[in-house]
């Protein structure tokens, strides 16, 4: 039987396929925190929605505590979480360039 929720040092994630070492990569750079709030993370966040197509990669996906993705979930076109995540992402090298092409090619807000 497969377990709906596993966690992997402390990220719960929901019937998404992540490699142990992309993981272990987000969880280094994110330093395990909140990329929203700087509370202790808890869950893996794609930046834009699984269920809008966003890739499972290290340049789409941030940790998050649940009330941040709880709050996101609900709110996905909130342009300040976007920001904020995009900002994190390209400070730590991360190639964000491709959100641009996402949102201009048939994205959700494209």
């Amino acid at each position: 039987m497969k377990r709906k929720y596993k966690d992997i040092r402390g990220i719960r994630r929901q019937n998404r396929t992540y490699q142990p070492s992309t993981l272990r990569k987000i969880w280094a750079r994110d330093k395990g925190m909140c990329v929203y709030c700087g509370a202790p993370a808890q869950e893996l966040d794609h930046v834009i929605a699984w269920m809008d197509n966003g890739p499972s990669v290290s340049s789409n996906l941030v940790c998050t505590c649940k009330s941040c993705n709880h709050y996101k979930s609900k709110h996905p076109n909130d342009i300040d979480m976007l920001t904020r995540a995009v900002f994190w992402l390209s400070s730590c090298g991360e190639d964000t360039s491709w959100m641009d092409d996402f949102y201009g090619k048939g994205g959700t807000n494209g």
